[in-house]
């Protein structure tokens, strides 16, 4: 007898995104991350951090350094001296049925060699406070859980704090269907 249940389909994808924070220079005052706006794939035309989809043998900090390079027009991370700081886990219900999974390592960075420069994959970057981020700048789920975040991991001094974020989008990522989970957590969270 032939099986005619169709089950729904998922797919897996794994990325990283990393934030560039300049530190303040005095007590009291913000600290400043540098988002840029997506020219294509998911996020098109939000404010975001830069990076991308992770090869095959490489390791998320890997891939956030090439990312980084590619999207900014040469910046330079060293992969050893990102900050880990958050897993994302984005489910998106697709018009067709299946769903799309995207697990995001989320980095910092505060140190760099080059200049932010256009590029098609990330333009119109510019520093925000991190306690007065451009909100309907950002991504759905971003505008939740990014302000929070980042003030919580932007002082180096403090130690840095670890996230799981959760957030299940509907067909194209246009509207969130719940709303976003944040949970900090007491190890990291890092995926290969």
């Amino acid at each position: 007898m032939k099986n005619d249940i169709v089950k729904p389909q998922l797919e897996i994808h794994r990325a990283t995104v990393c934030l560039f924070i300049k530190q303040a220079r005095a007590t009291g005052d913000p600290s400043w991350v540098y988002l840029a706006i997506k020219g294509d794939k998911i996020g098109k035309g939000f404010r975001n951090g830069y990076g991308g989809k992770i090869e095959p043998n490489e390791t998320p900090r890997q891939c956030t350094a090439r990312e980084v390079h590619t999207e900014s027009g040469g910046v330079i991370v060293d992969p050893k001296l990102l900050r880990y700081m958050a897993l994302g886990e984005f489910v998106t219900n697709n018009e067709n049925g299946t769903k799309t999974v995207f697990k995001v390592n989320f980095f910092l960075a505060e140190e760099w060699i080059g200049e932010f420069r256009d590029t098609p994959e990330m333009f119109g970057g510019a520093w925000y406070p991190v306690d007065r981020l451009p909100t309907n700048e950002l991504m759905l789920d971003n505008r939740e859980w990014l302000g929070e975040v980042l003030k919580n991991n932007a002082n180096y001094e403090r130690s840095c704090k670890s996230y799981l974020i959760e957030a299940v989008y509907g067909p194209r990522q246009e509207s969130l269907l719940q709303p976003v989970i944040l949970t900090a957590l007491d190890r990291r969270m890092e995926i290969d």
